[in-house]
């Protein structure tokens, strides 16, 4: 902590907006908290920037902009329209199903998706707990923020065209905090960069010691398991 990550990416993101000016081409910074995209933004303006080309949020909010919301028509189980469930909402219904299924009221259930569509969860007994949570919801028309990410998944998977879009309007796509991002957060990412041919470039900050969400699949990947997983691209400190 204090080591200079933030200013950092803040003066890469400076750099790249004044590289890619009257372009129409937008720089992305990924951060976990809609606070720390603030402050992204605020001491990005600092440098005298014109910051209307760059997007600052958290991956579900890209993901729910710039792919489920512009392209939901592409998948079946979005097309008919959707909500997002409520967070207290989904934490109810996930205590009362606990005590349906016999498990403690305090009991900690990791229930993010894997590339499958599988749950990716610490204890296989949460699973039919896990399905009909999912069931519950989706009678409903709602999502929950594991399903923004694997919906916008199988949307870049599935409908590549979505991909090089994507690719082609963002030259640089910026991580924060990048030891706490999951597989599937990674994943879409990936299939982003992959689709240019690495003319998106990927710049990311963080510090393996400060990880605190493991727990729910948060994996600090080295430079050559994210080069090897973003179609070869270069890595350089």
């Amino acid at each position: 902590p204090g080591s200079g990550k933030t200013r950092v990416i803040a003066h890469k993101i400076a750099h790249e907006l004044e590289r890619y000016a009257a372009t129409k081409k937008i720089v992305v910074a990924l951060t976990y908290t809609n606070r720390a995209a603030d402050e992204i933004k605020k001491r990005v303006a600092r440098f005298d920037m014109d910051i209307s080309d760059l997007w600052t949020g958290t991956i579900h909010s890209f993901c729910l902009e710039w792919i489920i919301s512009p392209y939901a028509g592409y998948n079946d189980n979005l097309k008919s329209g959707f909500s997002i469930v409520d967070e207290f909402e989904s934490e109810d219904l996930i205590t009362e199903l606990k005590s349906k299924h016999g498990i403690s009221r305090f009991a900690s259930i990791k229930r993010v998706y894997n590339l499958r569509g599988g749950f990716d969860t610490n204890d296989i007994r949460f699973i039919p707990l896990l399905e009909e949570y999912k069931e519950i919801i989706h009678l409903d028309k709602k999502i929950d923020f594991d399903d923004i990410l694997f919906y916008s998944y199988k949307l870049l998977v599935d409908n590549p065209v979505i991909s090089i879009r994507l690719s082609h309007l963002f030259p640089l796509i910026c991580v924060d905090e990048y030891q706490d991002t999951q597989e599937l957060q990674y994943a879409i990412l990936a299939e982003i960069v992959k689709a240019n041919k690495n003319n998106t470039k990927v710049f990311i900050v963080g510090d393996v010691s400060q990880a605190i969400y493991g727990g729910i699949g948060g994996i600090a990947k080295s430079k050559k398991e994210i080069s090897n997983q973003f179609g070869g691209i270069e890595s350089s400190n």
